[in-house]
């Protein structure tokens, strides 16, 4: 069976540093980016299976980045955010 392929889309370089090294020591292949034209870059050169998604993010946020994945790749998708209103829960 193939390793899966993680990528972790987080602006704060801490969070997402941490979460790289979590899931490495599962055993996945971890692959980073900032923001969402980094994340399109990785989609064009590796086959994803999971994003781990911070909400806010620099440029389009992780909704809109969310959507335009769905409208390509089936790949699951984690959402993370610092937003603990009752509004903002799924």
């Amino acid at each position: 069976m193939q390793t899966p392929n993680v990528l972790i889309v987080e602006d704060e370089v801490v969070t997402r540093t941490t979460l790289k090294s979590l899931f490495e020591a599962e055993g996945y292949n971890v692959f980073e980016a900032e923001n969402g034209d980094q994340m399109h870059d990785f989609f064009e050169n590796h086959a994803i299976n999971l994003v781990i998604m911070d909400i806010n993010l620099p440029g389009k946020n992780g909704l809109i980045l969310a959507r335009e994945v769905r409208d390509r790749k089936n790949v699951g998708l984690i959402f993370l955010t610092g937003r603990d209103n009752d509004v903002d829960r799924i």
